[in-house]
């Protein structure tokens, strides 16, 4: 009697541990949603609970669904986060954090998992989406959302059933997975700091490759000489990536030497069109003989009317023309991504993401092309 008194208690401990050990390790999950669909469950995409905030991978709001684009560049280490009409910059080298307009922020992007993972709260609030953090049934769901939604209660009961599969689905994953070679990544809990391997500073390893697009040839026209171009020539002479810079006459004179060191290093230089293309190039020849001993038969110009097109058409220079001039990485990615053989890229002057530009055309691969009297039409 003793003996099997002994067995069943033995059996009941051992039934309460493992019941424990399941019960905690579900507590150490969490799902993430947007909208009204539950994202797959994996330990690689998890959020994570750092400086008693909610963290996800920045990868999350690349979404059509939140109409928000993400970057993630490991070699600058940077986060762009965009949708089109405001752009965040995480510096993941400084820890710091900043908007379109240089508005600075305390909130910072941490290195998890791998990948740049980025303050939830923060950036959904910066965009105006909503954000919710679910905590019911022992289950824990970190919810984005655009527009109309179902709301929190909606979504938990409607979605139980597939966390359940899910939860199920990962947690026997998680058994059968083979013992980690090196030292493992230990999953994040609600209520404690993730390891001292997060950290706000990324560990200098090389970014996957991207896909090929050696086939698409760009050329890159930076429209004015302002105060950024400077800044914008380091990033380009660092890189040897080869562009051309268009400027007015008044322009060539108030930066003189930044003409003489354009010409230099290599870069073009031509004529930014407004709307008297006749006049405006023949000053524009005086200001870069004065300035430079040099000449150019190079012009662009954006947004330009009929009449001004057809003016410009007619002075004999190579002629770069376009809609708009591009001012950010979220409008250049898309104009790239559409491309099918050449792609000509008219930027602001004051385009201040050629770092990021750069990343994505070395890490796609695409052919670069420098801009002379003699480059190739369209």
């Amino acid at each position: 009697m003793k003996r099997t008194l002994l067995c069943f208690l033995l059996t009941a401990v051992f039934a309460v541990g493992v019941l424990a050990m399941f019960s905690s390790a579900e507590d150490d999950i969490f799902f993430t949603a947007v909208n009204n669909t539950l994202l797959d469950l994996t330990a690689e995409t998890m959020p994570v609970s750092y400086n008693s905030m909610i963290y996800v991978p920045s990868s999350v709001f690349n979404s059509r669904a939140l109409d928000t684009y993400s970057y993630y560049s490991r070699g600058t280490q940077m986060v762009l986060i965009s949708n089109g009409s405001h752009t965040l910059y995480f510096d993941m080298s400084a820890g710091s954090s900043c908007d379109e307009a240089d508005n600075t922020y305390r909130y910072v992007a941490i290195y998890y998992n791998d990948t740049a993972y980025v303050p939830a709260f923060f950036v959904t609030d910066f965009f105006g989406l909503g954000y919710s953090y679910i905590r019911r049934e022992g289950r824990h769901i970190v919810r984005l959302t655009s527009g109309s939604v179902l709301t929190d209660e909606a979504f938990f009961n409607a979605a139980s059933s597939l966390m359940d599969t899910r939860l199920n689905q990962y947690l026997s994953a998680q058994e059968t997975a083979a013992p980690p070679t090196s030292a493992p990544s230990p999953s994040p809990t609600p209520t404690r700091t993730p390891p001292p391997a997060v950290t706000p500073r990324p560990t200098p390893t090389q970014p996957p490759a991207g896909p090929d697009r050696s086939d698409v040839t760009v050329r890159l026209c930076f429209l004015g000489l302002n105060e950024d171009s400077a800044s914008i020539l380091d990033a380009l002479e660092e890189a040897g990536v080869p562009a051309c810079f268009f400027a007015s006459a008044g322009e060539l004179y108030v930066r003189a030497d930044l003409v003489r060191r354009i010409l230099g290093s290599g870069y073009g230089l031509g004529l930014l069109i407004r709307e008297s293309p006749a006049e405006e190039y023949e000053e524009f020849c005086l200001a870069l003989r004065e300035t430079a001993m040099s000449v150019s038969f190079l012009a662009a110009g954006a947004a330009l009317s009929p009449e001004a097109l057809a003016a410009a058409e007619e002075l004999g220079v190579r002629l770069f023309t376009g809609e708009e001039a591009l001012s950010g990485y979220y409008d250049c990615s898309a104009r790239l991504a559409a491309a099918k053989d050449r792609c000509e890229l008219l930027l602001s002057g004051h385009f201040r993401d050629t770092d990021l530009l750069i990343q994505l055309l070395k890490e796609d691969q695409y052919t670069l092309e420098e801009i002379t009297e003699v480059t190739k039409e369209r």
